[in-house]
């Protein structure tokens, strides 16, 4: 039997990579795409070839009952689910000035409530099967705190993810649950290229690479490590 694993924003610049990336190893891959935009499952499905193991399903991920709903109806199809990826997520800058109300509102919504809601639901699935692994996504600007000032509110929302993350993985120690996380700093994607025109793209990371590391974080041969960080920042320092 395959192994089942969940990604959302699998239709993103570093989603269809880490996509591709597990059907490529042999997993079922449920793709979860964005609700009321049909045209991404089309585009993923043609990007991918249309393979059998490619399950797309479009989900609100800031609504609790959407996704409550979602995986309720994943947990009835399939025994068990082994990995989920949560790479959705958005960026704003600006320092302390320049961070209003909606701005906070806007980056943990887009980068906290987007993750915590897919995974306390699917961590539901993962405690009744004992077993199981989620991959967060964090930001060098987290973890980096002297980088952190100029990108304010996505840097507190991705600290957020962080410290939740820690969290979960120590209350799934019982159930034999893992988190762990990796922490990008520019990821080479087209929409990054447009909004940096000067920069030095051999310096930034690939979806591709970073599609690897997910992929041994999920890895059996990743299960004895506890909470492990992956700072995939290329040759950004």
């Amino acid at each position: 039997m395959k192994p089942v694993t969940i990604i959302s924003g699998a239709a993103g610049g570093m989603g269809i990579s880490v996509t591709k990336k597990f059907i490529a190893e042999g997993h079922c891959v449920i793709a979860l795409t964005q609700e009321g935009i049909p045209e991404q499952e089309q585009q993923l499905l043609e990007i991918c070839g249309y393979p059998d193991s490619l399950l797309t399903l479009p989900m609100n991920l800031l609504s609790e009952s959407s996704v409550k709903a979602c995986t309720a109806r994943i947990g009835a199809d399939h025994k068990s689910v082994d990995n989920v990826v949560m790479i959705v997520g958005g960026y704003a800058g600006g320092a302390l000035e320049e961070t209003d109300e909606s701005q906070i509102d806007k980056m943990v919504n887009l980068n906290f409530k987007s993750c915590f809601f897919l995974a306390k639901h699917c961590f539901e699935l993962m405690k009744k099967a004992k077993s199981g692994h989620m991959v967060f996504i964090g930001s060098k600007v987290s973890v980096e705190i002297n980088e952190a000032f100029p990108h304010l509110a996505y840097s507190l929302s991705k600290g957020m993810v962080m410290n939740f993350a820690e969290i979960l993985n120590e209350y799934g120690k019982p159930y034999n649950v893992r988190c762990s996380a990796v922490i990008p700093s520019v990821i080479d994607t087209k929409a990054n290229r447009k909004s940096m025109p000067e920069a030095d793209y051999s310096q930034w990371v690939t979806p591709e690479q970073i599609a690897d590391v997910i992929y041994f974080a999920c890895s059996k041969q990743a299960d004895i490590l506890d909470m492990s960080v992956y700072k995939t920042y290329g040759g950004v320092r």
